[in-house]
């Protein structure tokens, strides 16, 4: 036991160096008794602000969308279409914000059907259409006959009809909200194509034109809802009319 005590004393005499001892010592032994004692300190200080360097960066860098469309379908459409759409109406769009570049961003929520085995996807994706409507993200909303049945029924209001009026939410005509992607000539005559690998290799080009006849341009009615009186929203829905304006217009 009195070996033991020895030895532990030892060790401390060792580790903890008196004031005298650490004066008589070289540079480098003081560099390296500093890092023995502090390192872990040093390897976490390094990390946090790491952390802090790429949250600062990704905030920084993060770009805000001058427009969003919300592209709501049964039917599923690759990202390079959805990304196809957003490159070519930016071209007449314009820069809100201020920011030296346009960016138009298509939210897109693949509503595939209820009756599916992917129900966990359809209920993902409805509740973040859902979320988009309750904050007023999109005002411009493409959807196709299936979806603007499902989600309008009884709740008309959430578009407007063709002229801007705004209809009472049991109102039947659905059909007179919004109109055709078809009617659009920009719309119309834009270019969108997926590719895909068939099971024997071969790539094939889609002209997504040639499927999206049903989509219906609507858009966002504001007043008698959750965004009636919010000056920003209401900025927001008057650049959206304008920009549907420039589909009709441009060639």
């Amino acid at each position: 036991m009195a070996r033991d005590g020895y030895l532990w004393n030892a060790g401390e005499d060792t580790i903890h160096l008196t004031k005298k001892e650490q004066a008589s010592l070289t540079p480098r032994e003081k560099r390296k008794n500093f890092w023995y004692y502090h390192k872990f300190h040093i390897l976490i200080a390094i990390l946090c602000a790491a952390v802090l360097g790429w949250t600062v960066y990704v905030f920084v860098s993060q770009v805000s969308p001058d427009y969003q469309i919300a592209f709501v379908t049964v039917d599923d459409y690759p990202d390079t279409v959805i990304r196809q759409m957003e490159e070519q109406i930016s071209t007449i769009a314009e820069d809100r914000n201020g920011d030296g570049q346009v960016v138009v961003r298509i939210n897109y929520y693949h509503m595939l059907p209820e009756d599916t085995a992917d129900a966990n996807a359809y209920l993902a994706n409805a509740a973040k259409f859902q979320g988009d409507i309750a904050v007023g993200e999109s005002m411009l909303f493409l959807i196709d006959d299936e979806c603007l049945t499902n989600f309008c029924t009884g709740n008309a209001g959430l578009f407007t009809y063709k002229d801007g009026s705004t209809p009472s939410h049991d109102a039947t005509d659905l059909e007179n909200l919004g109109r055709k992607w078809t009617e659009f000539s920009f719309l119309a005559n834009m270019v969108l194509e997926g590719q895909a690998m068939t099971e024997s290799g071969d790539i094939i080009t889609t002209d997504y034109q040639k499927l999206i006849g049903d989509i219906n341009v609507c858009m966002r009615a504001v007043p008698n809802s959750n965004l009636e009186g919010r000056a920003d929203k209401i900025k927001d829905n008057e650049d959206a009319w304008a920009l549907l304006h420039r589909f009709e217009d441009a060639s």
